[in-house]
């Protein structure tokens, strides 16, 4: 080690030195070891909890939010991928309406046209007011999924042979839960 090395490693080395003797003193005394941050900070004195500046807290708060941000792509990948995977076995809106129409004897053409007024005949639409949680092909509330046939069977809203089969047997009674959308289908 030359001299220059030797002449700027002395302030670290006394400043380890000073550190050890405080821990020895306070051993000595009783006190408890200290439990701080192992970064330098210019208050660790006796007595007093270790200092974290501003700069470090900064720097950890960036750091988690960076973890977080890693975490949350992952799920949304993981997400994106399960919802290709729906989307590719799962059959066509078109296929579903023609399905409820042979089943409830409900005009395919009258069905389509609820269907688009609600939905735009997107299955996985959902309702984006917060006072509303409707969803599905004709815009289904869960309350009223759920005392459905096929909801207490526990098929989801979202999929489109039981929401366009469900809405077609209500269909054939009544027009009554698409009264709101009335102006759109009934042209």
């Amino acid at each position: 080690m030359n001299w220059k090395a030797r002449r700027s490693a002395g302030p670290y080395v006394l400043l380890a030195g000073m550190t050890l003797a405080w821990c020895v003193v306070a051993v000595a005394r009783g006190d408890q070891a200290p439990v701080c941050d192992p970064r330098p900070v210019e208050s660790n004195l006796p007595g007093a909890p270790c200092a974290v500046t501003e700069a470090d807290r900064l720097r950890d708060q960036l750091r988690r939010e960076r973890i977080n941000h890693r975490l949350e792509l992952r799920a949304a990948l993981v997400t994106n991928r399960n919802l290709r995977k729906i989307l590719a076995t799962d059959p066509s809106v078109q296929e579903a309406v023609t399905i409820a129409s042979l089943v409830s004897g409900v005009d395919r053409g009258h069905l389509w046209t609820v269907i688009r007024c609600e939905s735009g005949g997107n299955p996985l639409i959902e309702n984006p007011s917060p006072r509303s949680d409707a969803g599905g092909l004709v815009q289904y509330l869960s309350t009223t999924w759920n005392n459905t046939t096929f909801g207490r069977a526990g098929l989801s809203r979202f999929s489109a042979y039981a929401n366009a089969i469900q809405a077609g047997l209500v269909m054939r009674h009544t027009m009554e839960p698409w009264r709101e959308s009335r102006h759109c289908w009934s042209r």
